[in-house]
């Protein structure tokens, strides 16, 4: 291995690809004194590289015996005085072996160094460009599915779909574009990993922001989201201006905006309704579009018995129980439904 030519290559793809040639530099430090370790076990080594003349030692520590047992950790009193020959028999010395004892191995081990730095500073620009798109929609396409996790193209690097953070009822089709929500982050030293949601509730919050202007103004807000993913949310919404309608905002003119996001949940039913801080109110708003006759609340325990009529009670219920299920999340109420009689 020429030492000289391998610092001035990893100088020249430092400013190449824009980074730190230290980084390299301690990288392949760690590597060599592994791949030491590797083919000497139990070694006490370090190493040192000249990053003038290119120069790669390691500097190696062994106690002095008179026989030698173990060749990794001792070294004879004889041939320890070849370093010193003052050395005397117990004493730790410490003496330098050039990186040519592992010849083409250090070579590898150099390589594989210099590859592993630049796909980590590439996966770390491509993680800081998306510090700010953090909770925040982004589109990309569907590249490979295995069965833990869909891989998708962004428009700077690959993200990281998960099977836990997919919607069951929802197919995804290799080459089609899909929005996510860019839930997390991981940018750790050789770990670095941006990872997408269809299932957290921030995604349908999220897809509203793209939608309502209303909202990304600050004009309405979103209370609270229940949601079983692929099924039915309930979005609990209010207006801080009092002009305002929150419900009729973010529905939209004939239904435009809130078709837009229903669309791309693959048709997942959404219900808007209106927050009210009057608790009675807000659970008779939430389990629309059934109509509810009479609401008895317990406050202390946080029950509330719902009256509707036979006509009303299947769309109350909903199928399988979803629409009750889904009030009871959204308002924070248990709720006990009842036929009025």
């Amino acid at each position: 291995m020429n030492s000289t030519n391998l610092v001035d290559v990893i100088n020249q793809i430092a400013v190449e690809r824009g980074i730190d040639a230290e980084d390299v530099f301690t990288a392949l430090n760690k590597a060599l004194q592994e791949a030491y370790l590797r083919e000497y076990p139990g070694s006490d080594v370090r190493v040192e590289i000249n990053k003038k003349d290119g120069e790669i030692y390691f500097l190696v520590r062994k106690k002095v015996v008179k026989e030698v047992k173990d060749a990794n950790k001792e070294i004879s009193l004889d041939e320890a005085r070849r370093y010193n020959p003052n050395i005397k028999e117990g004493t730790i010395i410490e003496f330098t072996q050039r990186v040519g004892i592992l010849g083409r191995i250090a070579a590898q081990v150099a390589k594989k160094v210099i590859n592993r730095v630049l796909r980590d500073a590439q996966l770390k620009a491509i993680v800081e460009y998306y510090k700010e798109w953090l909770g925040k929609i982004v589109s990309g396409k569907v590249t490979r599915v295995t069965k833990q996790k869909i891989i998708v193209e962004l428009d700077k690097g690959t993200a990281e779909f998960p099977k836990e953070e997919q919607v069951e009822r929802e197919f995804y089709e290799i080459g089609k574009r899909y929005k996510f929500l860019l839930k997390e982050l991981i940018n750790e030293e050789y770990n670095r990993h941006i990872i997408l949601s269809r299932k957290d509730p921030r995604f349908i919050e999220a897809l509203f922001e793209m939608e309502i202007p209303e909202l990304a103004s600050g004009q309405v807000e979103i209370v609270k989201v229940a949601r079983i993913p692929g099924v039915r949310t309930k979005v609990a919404v209010r207006a801080l201006d009092k002009d305002l309608d929150p419900v009729g905002a973010f529905i939209g003119p004939k239904g435009v905006r809130i078709n837009a996001v229903m669309e791309e949940l693959q048709n997942e039913k959404v219900d808007v309704v209106k927050w009210d801080l009057d608790v009675v109110e807000f659970i008779k708003n939430a389990f629309l579009p059934a109509v509810v006759n009479k609401v008895d609340y317990d406050e202390k325990k946080k029950k509330a018995t719902v009256y509707v009529t036979p006509e009303q009670h299947a769309i109350a219920i909903g199928k399988e129980g979803v629409n009750v299920k889904l009030v009871s999340e959204l308002t924070g109420v248990n709720i006990d439904l009842q036929e009025i009689k």
